[in-house]
């Protein structure tokens, strides 16, 4: 079984009116919240209890960044995070609509998971009552469970594309010899899994809609899905619709899933995120296998790779 994550990151952009509130959040927070100085910060803090530790950043250009370990405190502060960003419910989008999201993009080992699914009014009553919310919220079990229940019940209308390490470590090759960065290679992925659902629901009504949880410049999607008719939807906490929602699930599963096969394939369990535990890992595994293990186990261009190979192992 896998196991809890050790090392849990997230960022969001806070807009200038609700910094304020989310600075009382961390501030008032019942666990110990201890200060720090960090450059290019409006605060930062660092939060612990028991074993689990974050620190929350907040950077003068918006953006909010939490990292640390422990499962729990992080799913307990990003729940109220979201609470305090969310004056209401947010208003469902007009079914049906794809929902999109990734998995695995920050975690050194294991591949890269873009899902999505094709969201019917019916069907987002199914997921409501199964309890679908944003996958950061859920554990690892309850998303291995609900995930796996998504993509078999929903059938074809959930699609996934699946980038195992030696496959992404190529396409990123390929796109950084074209000039083009990680973000590019999420808005390929993105349009590929809304392209796949597009031409599968032949008998689906115009207009087809899209909502994507933002990523990039929203030039760096719309590029890749003007002109075939699709309403593209970018949108900041895109986990608020439950489309959305269920897709991050779906990615979700099958990251664990496929890091679990690769944990059992090299003998070694693999961990999630990209903290010194990844670093230590790859060096046991490096001089165990050599240094091509890294193609099949883990993306390379991480700065991971320096720090497991600079100890000439």
């Amino acid at each position: 079984m896998i196991g809890v994550a050790r090392g849990v990151e997230y960022a969001i952009q806070i807009p200038a009116g609700k910094r304020d509130g989310v600075r009382q959040l961390v501030e008032n927070w019942p666990d110990q919240v201890v200060p720090r100085e960090e450059p290019h910060c409006e605060y930062a803090y660092e939060i612990t209890v028991r074993t689990d530790r974050l620190i929350v950043r907040q950077y003068t250009n918006g953006k909010l960044h939490i990292q640390g370990r422990g499962e729990t405190l992080f799913n307990r502060l990003l729940t109220q995070l979201h609470s305090k960003l969310s004056d209401s419910k947010p208003e469902s989008p007009i079914y049906p609509y794809v929902g999109t999201d990734e998995a695995g993009k920050g975690d050194y080992y294991g591949p890269l998971v873009i899902a999505g699914v094709y969201l019917t009014a019916k069907w987002a009553d199914q997921l409501e009552s199964w309890g679908v919310s944003d996958s950061k919220t859920l554990s690892d079990r309850r998303c291995l469970q609900l995930g796996k229940k998504i993509q078999s019940d929903m059938g074809e209308l959930a699609n996934a594309l699946v980038l195992m390490p030696r496959t992404y470590n190529q396409l990123y090759a390929r796109f950084k010899r074209e000039g083009k960065n990680l973000n590019d290679l999420l808005a390929w992925g993105h349009s590929r899994v809304v392209l796949n659902l597009q031409r599968r629901l032949t008998s689906a009504e115009p207009p087809f809609i899209a909502i994507v949880d933002q990523f990039a410049a929203p030039a760096v999607l719309a590029g890749r899905l003007g002109g075939r008719g699709i309403k593209l939807i970018q949108i900041e906490r895109g986990e608020q619709f439950i489309g959305v929602a269920a897709a991050s699930m779906v990615a979700r599963y099958l990251f664990l899933y496929q890091l679990e096969q690769l944990s059992k394939g090299i003998g070694e369990a693999l961990p999630k995120g990209g903290g010194e535990r990844t670093v230590s890992v790859g060096r046991c595994l490096v001089k165990k296998f050599g240094h091509s293990v890294l193609d099949e186990i883990a993306k390379r261009h991480f700065v991971n790779t320096q720090k497991i190979l600079s100890k000439g192992v």
